[in-house]
């Protein structure tokens, strides 16, 4: 509420000191005579004019062309980097807080696990260590091409003839 209020008067003295300054200059801009204003506006258009027919006639020589996409091309890659790494410092500086504010696992995603919730994911551990197939030992078995440890060789031989050699 406090800070609300502060906001306010803060808005309210910037327009205010804004519209002081300019009613200051209000009078100093009535005092310039008209036809040094077109005057300028005209010299400003023709400089904006030139500028834009140097480009165009730039843009229509076919051998200026592969170096204006090549110069297109290396400030879009230049500002693809550029994002890339502002992308990368926000998500260290995203793992740095975490890891402060201690929420974060070595992933860097959040993560708050009551003591009720470990003893649950405990007590379910168990049973998944106990339900696992044991696992077959590789060092033992047979390394040949054709050697493949799976519960299909260990229930059913391999064929050594087929029905065409027969």
């Amino acid at each position: 509420m406090f800070f609300n209020f502060f906001l306010a008067i803060f808005f309210s003295g910037s327009i205010g000191f804004l519209w002081y300054r300019i009613s200051e200059k209000i009078p100093e801009l009535i005092a310039i005579p008209d036809e040094v204003i077109v005057a300028r506006l005209h010299e400003d258009s023709a400089r904006v004019r030139i500028f834009l027919l140097h480009a165009r006639t730039f843009w229509r020589e076919p051998r200026y062309r592969e170096a204006l996409w090549r110069f297109c091309e290396k400030i879009i890659q230049r500002t693809h980097i550029l994002l890339m790494r502002m992308d990368n410092g926000l998500m260290s500086l995203l793992k740095k807080v975490r890891s402060y504010a201690g929420i974060a696992n070595a992933d860097g995603m959040e993560e708050r696990v009551s003591a009720d919730e470990e003893k649950k994911e405990a007590f379910y551990e168990q049973f998944i260590a106990a339900a696992e197939p044991p696992r077959a030992n590789f060092a033992s078995m047979d390394r040949s091409p054709h050697a493949m440890p799976s519960r299909i060789q260990e229930v059913r031989k391999r064929r050594t003839k087929t029905s065409l050699q027969a």
